[in-house]
């Protein structure tokens, strides 16, 4: 009965770090994190979808104006060309969360959108 212990305790040992290769963009406490590229005027890697929760958005300007990103209340730096920026929140599910550049016009030139928690 020891021996079979030991056998399944070292199994799963050796299970743990490939489940926590496996698990997608997993970053601490469960939050999900997602990489976000602004681009001249859209947002490029926004899901339409996410699990509720925490969650990281990773962003970077590839623009050749200087952008933003703004969700559940809070928003980035003002990022110029290059610059990134990384944003977290908790997302209540069943929710619609629109995003946006607040640069002025920018968000009426494509920049914005919304994902929705699940």
């Amino acid at each position: 009965m020891a021996l079979r212990r030991v056998v399944l305790f070292l199994t799963l040992g050796a299970l743990t770090p490939v489940a926590a290769a496996l698990a997608p963009h997993a970053s601490g406490a469960g939050a999900a994190t997602y990489s976000i590229t602004a681009v001249d005027f859209k947002f490029k890697g926004v899901p339409a979808r996410v699990p509720a929760g925490r969650a990281t958005f990773r962003i970077v300007n590839r623009g050749t104006a200087s952008h933003d990103f703004k969700i559940a209340g809070k928003v980035t730096k003002l990022l110029s060309t290059g610059q990134r920026a990384t944003l977290t929140v908790t997302l209540r599910k069943g929710r619609a969360y629109p995003y946006l550049c607040t640069v002025p016009g920018h968000s009426t030139l494509g920049m914005k959108g919304k994902l929705v928690a699940k």
